[in-house]
Order: structure tokens, then sequence, then C-alpha cells
């Protein structure tokens, strides 16, 4: 008990002391420390603002008036307008009759247009006929003018001399004479075809020729023809006439036994007999049930006055 005891002693005293063997030490003084400075402390008040509140909504008497600024609207710039210029255009390309017979004056008419917004001045109109093996050029025509938004026609004559499919195609402005807003509009096309027909007819008048002697028949002379651009097989000739009392009297039809080719004429000659005196209108009439299609119907008859005493 002694033994634990004693270190905790000498451990309190300011001098050590040794008791029963342990070593004696003379107090020492200890300094004693100089009072500390009285110091009064210093308290530093932080004010802490209060939040600031705000009420949701203001009377619009307290909230001032601000006049809305006033921000201009980008504008586009505007596109350069094109100078002014004419714009020759074909509106119409058309063809007298289709299909027409070749080797036959067709009108091929053509409308142009100047949808530009300027006047032309003047310029060519050409066109041409073009088919798997010929080109055929007609005569240009030409426009003194064309006003802005107006329009003109020119007709051209159109002859081909062989049957088949055509394209026409008709071009203003042909040579560049007038500068245009657009160059590339200057031409239209159209399909169109020839054919070929005959075309049978009497030429000149009937010669009526009297009787011989002791005989009762007239002879009748004449010339057909076939003005088409295509044979007329085998055609049917008839001859007939009217009396006084506007009776027909038929004198008789014949085949002939040949065709009348494309541009060939032939001399006929046909006795007939009347039947009784008086006066007659005597009529001869080619293919007269029409069993050939010709370019014109209307030139196959010939007619003559005839007396039978």
């Amino acid at each position: 008990m002694t033994r634990s005891v004693r270190p905790f002693l000498c451990g309190l005293a300011a001098t050590l002391l040794v008791v029963s063997g342990c070593t004696t030490v003379a107090p020492v003084a200890s300094p004693q420390p100089s009072p500390a400075p009285s110091v009064v402390p210093s308290v530093i008040l932080i004010a802490t603002p209060a939040p600031l509140v705000l009420p949701t909504e203001l009377p619009s008497s307290v909230l001032p008036t601000v006049a809305p600024s006033e921000v201009p609207k980008p504008t586009k710039s505007a596109k350069p307008s094109a100078a002014a210029a004419p714009d020759l255009v074909v509106g119409k390309l058309v063809v007298g009759v289709d299909p027409w017979l070749a080797k036959t004056d067709t009108p091929l008419t053509v409308t142009v247009k100047n949808i530009g917004t300027a006047d032309a001045a003047k310029f060519v109109v050409g066109a041409e006929a073009d088919s798997a093996s010929a080109q055929n050029y007609l005569a240009d025509q030409d426009i003194p003018s064309l006003a802005a938004g107006a329009s003109s026609e020119v007709t051209f004559t159109l002859n081909v001399g062989e049957a088949g499919d055509y394209t026409m195609k008709a071009t203003v402005d042909k040579y560049d004479d007038v500068s245009e807003l657009s160059e590339s509009d200057n031409t239209k096309s159209l399909n169109a075809t020839a054919v070929s027909l005959p075309n049978l007819y009497v030429d000149g008048s009937l010669f009526v020729n009297p009787p011989a002697a002791g005989s009762s028949s007239y002879e009748v002379d004449f010339t057909i023809g076939n003005n088409g651009s295509a044979d007329a097989p085998d055609p049917v000739v008839k001859l007939f006439a009217y009396d006084s009392a506007d009776n027909q009297v038929d004198l008789g039809s014949h085949q002939l036994p040949f065709a009348l080719a494309a541009g060939q004429k032939k001399d006929l000659s046909y006795d007939v007999q009347f039947p009784a005196s008086g006066d007659y209108k005597l009529y001869v009439l080619l293919d007269p049930d029409n069993a050939i299609d010709e370019s014109d119907e209307t030139d196959n008859e010939a007619e003559a006055d005839v007396t039978v005493p």
C-alpha cells in the first residue's frame, strides 16, 4: 500500500521528497506568473437585416408606367428588279386540216405572244415540217413589232411532196434580232399527218354529138382526170339526164378497167339514147357511190343541155 502511494505523493509536491529511501530535494520557490491584464471583452453587434417580403401583386398605382420601347422589325431588302425586256413565245400552232393532203397547199397558222415587260421590235417567225426522210422549210414571216402583252398571227403555206407523219415546228425571233428575258421559250412543235388521196374530176365541158344518119344514139365525149396525190382505182362513170318534167332518165354506168393514176387524164366517149323527143339536162358523174375516198368530192360532175327532135 505504502509503495503504491509514494510515487503519487512525490508527484504532487512542487519539490520531490523521498521518504523511506526517497531522495529529499530542497524546495525551490516557483516564480508566480504576473497577472494578466484585465481585458474588457468587446461586444460586436452584427445587424442581420430582416428578409424583404414583397407582395405577390403590387397595385398598379405603385408600379411605374414605362412605355414599351418599339423595336423596329427587320425589313427584307427588295430584290433588284430585272431590266424591262420582251419575251416572245409561240402561243398556238395549228394545221388547217389534219390529216392534210400531200402535194396540196394547207395553211399553218402560228400565234405569237409577247409575255415580257417591254415592246419587241421587228423579228422573224420561221416554220418547218420535218418527216423521217425530209425537212421542209417554209417561207419566213416578218412581224414589224409586238407590244408587251400583245399577240399576233402569221400564216404559212404548207405543202409537202410525200404522205407520212410530220413534226411541225415554229420559231419566233428566228435570227435572234430581239434581246429577250428568256431565249429558251421561242419554239413550239406539233405532230400531224399528210395523206395521199386521189381527186377525180371532169375536165371541161361535155360534147354531145347528134345521131348519125339512121341512128338514134347520141355520142357524149368528155375528159376525166385525177389531180390528187394517189391513184384512183377503177372509177365508175355514170350518165343520166332529167327531162322537162324533172323525171330522171338513166343512160348507163361504166366502170373503167384501169386505175386513173395521180396526175393522169383520160378521154372517154359513150353512146346514149334518149327515150323520147324533148329537152334534157345531161349529166356525167364520176364515182357516183363515193366508193373512192377523194380529197374533193365537189368536182366529179359535168352537165350539158340536149334537145332531142
